[in-house]
């Protein structure tokens, strides 16, 4: 049980590392088995290895194998972060083993049948594309579900029928406002307890204090601080 495009992102990754990586002489080997309850990937090439000093690193965000005075290999140097990211969100392990000049081997390991999700289901209720993508981007990338909204009424109903752990909640929506919105998810018992935290640009205290007197646990003021954002959702989350 997976997301097909994501899997199919996972493997053209290690794929087209793999080749990069490898000279026109050496050889690329997939193979995948079933077995244990368990779907393993395995990825191997022949080709230049990755220094033992270097291993440690090559899982973080921009991080290439060559320096940048050599770029023989152009790249982002997101490949393999992402890469780490969508196996760890199917319930997954990635692991590798390489000695420079002698190939590289990657071991992705997923369960066949994946226990209970243990993601949180936040939606995202703003009129703004860049923010509503940029805030999207973020909680997808630390393993949130995510669903969004572009306006109060389209808010409402998808938090009713898709009852979210935590509501984003921009106030300053065109039509029906944000704080019209939480108002009526907390007049309706269906959506009473769903914790709605107030997203706004106007980071006054007597925009915060109509928030929570229309029944937000709280605040995040915009542009969003990405450093603090991920801190701040997953306090709300914790808090009873």
């Amino acid at each position: 049980q997976a997301d097909p495009r994501k899997i199919k992102q996972i493997l053209y990754n290690l794929l087209s590392n793999a080749i990069k990586f490898t000279p026109a002489s050496g050889k690329v080997t997939v193979a995948a088995t079933a077995a244990d309850e368990a779907l393993r990937i395995i990825v191997h090439d022949s080709g230049i290895g990755i220094a033992k000093e270097l291993q440690h690193k090559i899982f973080g965000a921009f991080y290439q194998v060559q320096s940048a005075s050599n770029r023989e290999y152009p790249g982002t140097g997101l490949g393999l972060a992402l890469t780490k990211k969508l196996v760890e969100m199917h319930g997954g392990t990635i692991e590798f083993d390489s000695e420079t000049g002698q190939g590289t081997t990657f071991t992705v390991e997923m369960p066949l049948r994946p226990g209970p999700s243990k993601r949180n289901r936040v939606l995202v209720v703003e009129d703004n594309p860049s923010n509503l993508d940029l805030a999207r981007m973020v909680l997808e990338g630390n393993g949130f579900a995510v669903d969004t909204a572009s306006n109060g009424t389209e808010g409402l109903e998808k938090a009713r029928h898709l009852q979210p752990d935590l509501i984003l909640m921009d106030m300053q929506l065109p039509g029906v406002d944000g704080l019209t919105v939480t108002r009526q998810l907390k007049a309706d018992p269906t959506t009473a307890k769903i914790k709605v935290v107030a997203l706004t640009a106007n980071a006054l205290k007597g925009s915060e204090e109509q928030a929570l007197a229309a029944g937000c646990s709280g605040y995040i003021a915009k542009p969003i601080e990405l450093k603090k954002f991920m801190l701040q959702v997953t306090n709300f989350l914790e808090k009873e």
